[in-house]
C-alpha cells in the first residue's frame, strides 16, 4: 500500500446508505427464518381477526348468551395460560419443525370445525361443539409462539439476534393489523357472515403447515463468522421429555433470575389489558358523554400497532447496537409512564373536557408505543440470552406467561375498577357538578395502576446485577467514543426540544381563562363547563341523571317497526316529550311495561318498580321547550 494510499481517509457513508447496510447483520439467518417469519404472518392474521370477532360470533352466530360466551372465552383464554407452562418444553423435545407441524395443524383442524358449524345452523349442538374446538385449539395457540421465539434464536446468529427479534415482533404487528381489516372486509363492506373470518383463519393454518412440512428443515444454529458452535448432545443418551426439561429447569439460579424479571414488568404488560377492558368504558365516560358525540374508538386503538410497525422499521437497524437490559428497563419506565399521563389535569390537554381527553388518549398510546418499541423485543432478546441451549423454548415459553396471567388478573378485576372509578355517569358528573372527590375519579384509577407498573421496572433496576449475571446482554455492535458522544448530544437535543413543546402546549391550555357559563337556572356552572354546547349537556343531564328517559322509550319501542329510520324517529318523539315533561311520561311508559322474564318479575312488579323510579323524576330541574329536542338528539347521538 502506497503512503498517499495510507494518508486517504476512509470513506464514510452518508445516514440513509448506513441505515440500510445495518440490515446486512440479517444476511446470517437461513432461508427457513424467514420461512418461519412468513408463517407468523399469517397465523398472526388469522388469530388476531378471529379473537376479535370471537364473542360476536358465539353471540350473534351460533346464539349463545352472553354469560355462556364469557365463559367459553375464559376456559379458551386460561387454558392457554396453562398450557404455556409446558408448550415450551414440548418444543425443545420435538423440535421446531414437528412442532410447528402440529400447532397448525390443531390450529387448520378446530378453525375448520367452527366454520362449518357457523355455517351450518341446523348442526345439532353446534354451540358446544364450537366451544370444545375453542378449547382444543388453546394448546397449539400455545405451541405457536414458543416455536416462533425459539425459532428466532435458532436461525439468528449473536450479531443478528436483536434485529431477528425485532422482525418478528414487526411481522406479528402487520399481521394483527391485517387481521383487524379483515374483520371491516367481512362485517361491513361484504356483509357476510363472521363464519368466513374462521374460513379465513383456517385457509392461513392450512398454508402454514404446507409451508413448514417443505420449507422447515434446518435446525441448526446459525453463527456468526469467528463464533464457537454448542456442544451437541450425545446422540446415543436417552432423549429428555418435555416433563424432565421442565423439572430441570426450575432447579437453575438462571430460570429464578428469569422468574424475577418476568413478575417486574407485570404491571407494565397489563397496560396492553387496559387497552381492551378498561379504555373503551373509560372513553365513552370522559369523551364521549361529555362531548355528546361519538368519538372514533377504532382510531385510538390503532395508534400503537401504527407507531409500532413505522417505529421497529426505523429501529431495527440500529437495535443491536444497545444493552439488552438497559434498553429492557428503560422502555419499561416510558411505558409506565404513559399511565401517568392520563392522572394528569386534562385543562392541561384541550379547551374542552372531551378534547382534553382525547388529547390525552393519544399522547398517552405514543408514549406507551415508544416504550413498547424499546422494551418488548428486548424482554424476549433477554429471555433468549438468559436461556441454558436446549431449553430455549422451555424458557420462551414461561416468558410468555406474564402476558397471559396480566390478562386473567386483570379481566377478573375490570369490572370492579370500572365500577369503583367509571361508573356509568361519572364523566358527566365530574362536567357538570364538580363535587366528586378525587379518589373516585377515573384519574384515580390510572394512578393507582401507574404504581403498580413503575414499581416493578424499579425493582429490576435495584437487582439489575444479580438479573443479568451469566448473560451476554452487551450489544453486538461496540459503539466508539465518539458515536456514543454524539448519540448523547443528540438525546439532549431532542429531549430539550420535546420537553420545550410540551410544557408549551400544556400551559397554552391551562392558561385559558374561560368566561362563567351559566345554567338554565342562571347560576354559574362548574369551571369545567367552558361552552354553550357543554352548558346544554349538563341541564340534559341533570334532567335525568340516570337516564331513565332512555331505557325507558326504547323498551316502549313497538316491536312491529322493523325499519331502522321508524325506529329512531319512535325513540326522538318519545325523548322529546320525555324532557318536555318527565313525571307525566315516565308514569305513562311504566304503566305499559311487559313481564320481564330475565329478571323473574311480573308485568305488576315491573311497573311498579318503574313508577317508584318516576317519582325521583319530581325533583328534577325542568329543561327548556326549546332544549327538548337537543336532549332528545344528544340521546340519540350516543346510542
Amino acid at each position: 500500500m502506497s503512503t498517499a494510499d495510507a494518508a486517504t481517509p476512509e470513506h464514510k457513508p452518508d445516514w440513509l446508505t448506513q441505515y440500510f447496510l445495518d440490515f446486512k447483520v440479517l444476511g446470517d439467518n437461513p432461508f427457513a427464518f424467514w420461512v418461519v417469519q412468513f408463517i407468523n404472518l399469517l397465523d398472526s392474521l388469522g388469530y388476531f381477526a378471529l379473537l376479535g370477532v370471537g364473542t360476536l360470533f358465539l353471540n350473534q352466530t351460533i346464539g349463545m348468551d352472553k354469560v355462556m360466551t364469557g365463559y367459553t372465552f375464559t376456559a379458551f383464554t386460561t387454558l392457554i395460560t396453562l398450557s404455556l407452562f409446558v408448550a415450551g418444553a414440548v418444543t425443545d423435545s420435538l423440535g421446531i419443525n414437528k412442532s410447528l407441524s402440529i400447532a397448525q395443524g390443531i390450529a387448520l383442524v378446530t378453525r375448520t370445525t367452527i366454520a362449518i358449524c357457523g355455517l351450518s345452523p341446523d348442526i345439532p349442538g353446534r354451540g358446544w361443539i364450537v366451544a370444545a374446538a375453542l378449547v382444543i385449539s388453546a394448546p397449539g395457540a400455545a405451541m405457536t409462539q414458543t416455536v416462533f421465539q425459539a425459532a428466532n434464536k435458532r436461525y439468528s446468529s449473536r450479531k443478528s439476534r436483536s434485529a431477528s427479534f425485532n422482525i418478528w415482533y414487526l411481522i406479528m404487528n402487520i399481521g394483527a393489523m391485517a387481521g383487524g381489516l379483515a374483520i371491516d372486509v367481512v362485517r361491513v363492506n361484504l356483509g357476510v357472515s363472521l363464519s368466513w373470518i374462521f374460513v379465513m383463519a383456517a385457509a392461513a393454518a392450512g398454508i402454514n403447515v404446507v409451508v413448514t412440512l417443505l420449507f422447515v428443515r434446518n435446525t441448526a444454529k446459525v453463527l456468526e463468522e469467528g463464533e464457537l458452535p454448542e456442544p451437541e448432545a450425545d446422540a446415543s443418551a436417552p432423549k429428555k421429555g418435555g416433563i424432565q426439561i421442565m423439572k430441570e429447569v426450575v432447579k437453575e439460579s438462571a430460570f429464578w433470575r428469569f422468574i424475577v424479571l418476568m413478575v417486574a414488568v407485570l404491571g407494565v404488560r397489563a397496560v396492553f389489558s387496559y387497552m381492551y377492558l378498561l379504555m373503551p368504558q373509560y372513553w365513552v365516560e370522559v369523551i364521549e358523554q361529555t362531548g355528546s358525540a361519538k368519538t372514533d374508538q377504532g382510531l385510538l386503538q390503532a395508534i400503537n400497532p401504527v407507531l409500532i410497525v413505522g417505529g421497529l422499521i426505523l429501529f431495527i437497524p440500529i437495535a443491536n447496537r444497545f444493552n439488552v437490559f438497559k434498553m429492557l428497563i428503560s422502555g419499561a419506565f416510558i411505558s409506565a409512564a404513559s399511565l401517568l399521563v392520563l392522572v394528569l389535569p386534562w385543562q392541561w390537554f384541550g379547551p374542552t373536557m372531551a378534547q382534553g381527553y382525547f388529547a390525552m388518549a393519544v399522547v398517552m398510546l405514543t408514549v406507551l408505543s415508544i416504550g413498547e418499541l424499546a422494551w418488548s423485543p428486548k424482554l424476549t432478546e433477554y429471555t433468549a440470552a438468559i436461556a441454558p441451549h436446549g431449553q430455549e423454548g422451555t424458557y420462551l415459553g414461561l416468558s410468555m406467561m406474564p402476558w397471559f396471567v396480566a390478562k386473567l388478573a386483570v379481566s377478573a378485576m375490570s369490572g370492579h375498577m370500572l365500577e369503583r372509578w367509571v361508573p356509568e355517569g361519572r364523566g358527566l358528573q365530574t362536567l357538570c357538578s364538580a363535587d366528586v372527590p378525587f379518589w373516585d375519579t377515573p384519574e384515580a384509577m390510572w394512578g393507582v395502576l401507574f404504581l403498580w407498573a413503575f414499581v416493578g421496572p424499579a425493582v429490576a433496576l435495584f437487582l439489575k446485577g444479580w438479573l443479568t449475571a451469566g448473560a451476554d446482554l452487551d450489544p453486538a455492535v461496540k459503539p466508539t467514543p465518539e458515536s456514543t458522544r454524539r448519540f448523547r448530544m443528540q438525546a439532549a437535543v431532542f429531549a430539550l426540544v420535546f420537553m420545550g413543546a410540551c410544557s408549551a402546549f400544556f400551559y397554552k391550555n391551562a392558561a385559558v381563562q374561560a368566561a362563567p357559563v351559566n345554567g338554565a337556572d342562571g347560576k354559574p356552572l362548574p369551571p369545567a363547563v367552558r361552552t354553550a354546547a357543554e352548558a346544554q349537556t349538563c341541564g340534559c343531564y341533570f334532567a335525568d341523571k340516570s337516564s331513565l328517559g332512555a331505557k325507558l322509550c326504547k323498551e316502549a319501542q313497538p316491536a312491529a317497526l322493523k325499519e331502522e329510520a321508524a325506529q329512531k324517529e319512535f325513540r326522538k318523539q318519545c325523548l322529546t316529550a320525555w324532557f318536555a315533561d318527565p313525571v307525566t311520561k315516565c308514569s305513562a311508559l311504566c304503566s305499559s311495561l311487559p313481564a320481564n322474564d330475565k329478571a323473574g318479575t311480573t308485568a305488576e312488579q315491573a311497573q311498579a318498580t318503574c313508577q317508584a323510579k318516576c317519582s325521583a323524576m319530581a325533583q328534577a330541574p325542568k329543561v327548556a321547550a326549546d332544549q327538548t329536542g337537543v336532549c332528545a338528539g344528544r340521546v340519540l347521538a350516543l346510542e
